[in-house]
């Protein structure tokens, strides 16, 4: 068993892009490019459990089928499969770094929705 969890994790990770691209229409070959981004991400931040790695590569892999659509909404200009790399490799390299700056950002983004919709001018 122990000889087929890299063909099982392929599978998996297949299977997880294929429902990521049909649901967010981003297409298969971007979502191969962010789990490689995502792996390359894993090996960047030297995590050491196997399970742990796969983990990161296949939510790597989904957060950016899900991110992806909205960038290029506001950048369409950008090529797809370039930020879906560069995406991957930044929420897995640095995931700690974004954890803890998470609630900022987010407080940040509802402070200046709350002025916007109040009539407040930044």
């Amino acid at each position: 068993m122990n000889d087929n969890i890299p063909n099982i994790a392929i599978a998996f990770i297949g299977v997880l892009a294929a429902a990521i691209g049909h649901l967010f229409d981003v297409p298969p070959a971007t979502l191969w490019v962010a789990a490689i981004g995502s792996a390359l991400g894993v090996a960047f931040s030297k995590e050491a459990s196997l399970i742990a790695a796969f983990i990161l590569i296949v939510v790597g892999t989904l957060a950016t089928g899900w991110a992806v659509p909205f960038v290029l909404k506001f950048a369409p200009d950008i090529a797809q499969k370039s930020v879906a790399a560069f995406m991957a490799f930044t929420f897995i390299a640095f995931r700690v770094q974004i954890r803890q700056e998470a609630p900022k950002i987010l407080t940040a983004i509802f402070i200046r929705i709350q002025d916007f919709i109040r009539g407040n001018k930044a």
